[in-house]
């Protein structure tokens, strides 16, 4: 929708439109008032998506989902353009290096309580931007402890136990097969979310194995995706590629190979976007 703003009030959390000669509020999440607080004015033309309505204290509002563009018409200048943030991260996505989509899948406690969550499957996919997947690997690994291994979580991550039992390896092989990668390619780590990123180097510290990684080696796609579209909430990984690629996938597995695939098509949607 496109509007022109006629007021802001509290500190730049509403701003109200009107539309056929009603007076409509509108809500902004934290993440687009620090995005465009010094552009927000009265006067200013808005294009922005909404959700359903929301009553709160009595005040009935849209929050606002996405904004695509903020226009001085008194001046005819363009003050913010989404196009311009894309471009920006396509022309970084699309640099000559290598990038290990992975996913992990972990253990999960039967109690409550302090819980270490230790990585039992890994989905592992190398390739350069538009180029071809050099590597695809399904890694099963074994926790440190058997009885992390519990019910809940086999039937949460729908394990079959003959398969996991005849392939797992120990953290060791696992560090190992990582660190060739590392060695061979030096490839930046892309993930969905920071969860991964936390998890790993947790596993790391607590199997006693050197930190091979750095924070910086790692790309969050959800939060590239979410400055590319301009969200101001977190998306699934699944719903996300729905959303970008405008196919319904079948119901969600959790499956780490799968998941860094679905990573990588979001990826390379994001890379080859037309505007």
């Amino acid at each position: 929708m496109r509007e022109i703003i006629y007021e802001i009030v509290r500190n730049n959390k509403y701003f109200y439109v009107i539309r056929d000669g009603i007076k409509e509020c509108f809500y902004l999440y934290p993440k687009h008032r620090e995005l465009i607080q010094k552009l927000l004015r009265k006067g200013m033309v808005m294009d922005f998506e909404v959700s359903e309505p929301e009553l709160k204290n009595d005040l009935i509002f849209r929050p606002v989902k996405s904004i695509s563009r903020i226009f001085d018409g008194k001046n005819n200048r363009i003050l913010f353009d989404i196009s311009d943030i894309r471009k920006g991260i396509i022309d970084i996505l699309s640099s000559d290096k290598y990038y290990l989509f992975t996913d992990f899948e972990m253990t999960m406690p039967i109690y409550k309580g302090p819980f270490n969550a230790e990585i039992i499957e890994a989905g592992l996919i190398l390739s350069k931007p538009k180029g071809e997947i050099i590597l695809s690997e399904r890694i099963y690994i074994y926790p440190k402890s058997i009885k992390a291994l519990n019910r809940r979580t086999m039937k949460f991550l729908d394990l079959d136990v003959d398969l996991y039992s005849e392939h797992a390896v120990n953290f060791d092989d696992f560090y190992n097969r990582i660190s060739e990668i590392i060695e061979l390619y030096h490839p930046s780590f892309v993930v969905w979310g920071d969860f991964d990123y936390t998890t790993l180097l947790r596993s790391l510290q607590t199997n006693k194995k050197d930190i091979i990684i750095k924070k910086e080696d790692f790309i969050n796609l959800l939060k590239i995706y979410k400055n590319f579209f301009s969200l101001a909430s977190d998306v699934g990984l699944f719903k996300a590629y729905e959303l970008i690629s405008n196919e319904t996938l079948e119901e969600q597995k959790h499956d780490a190979l799968d998941d860094a695939f679905t990573t990588k098509k979001i990826f390379d949607k994001i890379v080859n976007y037309k505007f």
